[in-house]
């Protein structure tokens, strides 16, 4: 039994990373396969009107300029601390923003188990 537990525990522990791994490709690596730079990807928090050299700060700020290994660590820690960034819509922390929601869904959710088992 313990064999198993932890069996189940390793294979979650490698799905996690999986799954984080993936997640970070698409927003992070992706992007930079498609050739973006570093200042591109920092434009999408200061707006492209900004000149080159404000680009250039943000990107350093933001760990763009960091090796793609280093960026995932980065990225594992804040997830591990529950930091899931920030909105690029709203500029709010995004553990906020599904907080702010998640009441509403849940109604929505048990509303639709409701009818499901009705139905």
């Amino acid at each position: 039994m313990l064999v198993y537990v932890v069996r189940r525990l390793l294979t979650a522990v490698v799905l996690l990373l999986v799954v984080t791994a993936a997640t970070f490709a698409i927003f992070f690596l992706v992007p930079r396969l498609a050739g973006a730079t570093p200042e591109s990807l920092a434009s999408r928090y200061v707006g492209r009107t900004a000149d080159v050299a404000t680009m250039h700060d943000i990107a350093q700020k933001l760990g763009f300029l960091d090796p793609v290994y280093v960026q995932y660590g980065r990225f594992l820690t804040q997830l591990a601390h529950g930091d899931l960034g920030t909105s690029l819509q709203t500029h709010r922390p995004v553990l906020g923003e599904i907080l702010t929601f998640l009441p509403a869904t849940i109604q929505l959710a048990l509303a639709a188990m409701v009818f499901a088992v009705v139905i």
